[in-house]
């Protein structure tokens, strides 16, 4: 019997070795916002509870300028606008944006909005 189980394996090709490759995993793209009407306390918050898992850029409204405003919302995914703390032609700049996001309340309607962009963000 131990013949034949030495007959069986001298007939088996041994396994070819090939290197091992690693795959990458793919970078995942944080969505980028922009967030326009806060001051710094407001806005540090926000960066707190979301920059981990999204890119934010904040446009405060006192040094708003139209033209700087419509070319930092164009590089990105969604534009939310404070639109209690802020002027309609300000707002207007930004309001043909393919993701604008009109947030009529405070803080926590704000953090809502961003989350529920969030969870639907689809890269």
């Amino acid at each position: 019997r131990k013949e034949l189980v030495d007959q069986f394996f001298k007939t088996i090709e041994p396994i070819p070795s090939y290197p091992v490759v690693k795959i990458k995993k793919p970078i995942e793209k944080k969505p980028r916002i922009t967030v326009v009407g806060l001051i710094g306390r407001q806005e540090r918050e926000i960066e707190k509870e979301f920059a981990d898992s999204i890119d934010i850029r904040f446009f405060q409204v006192d040094s708003a300028k139209s033209f700087n405003l419509k070319e930092k919302a164009s590089t990105s995914d969604a534009v939310f606008v404070m639109t209690k703390f802020m002027n309609h032609r300000l707002s207007s700049t930004v309001r043909d944006h393919k993701c604008y996001i009109p947030v009529n309340g405070g803080l926590s309607d704000l953090k809502n909005h961003i989350t529920e962009f969030f969870i639907n963000y689809n890269g």
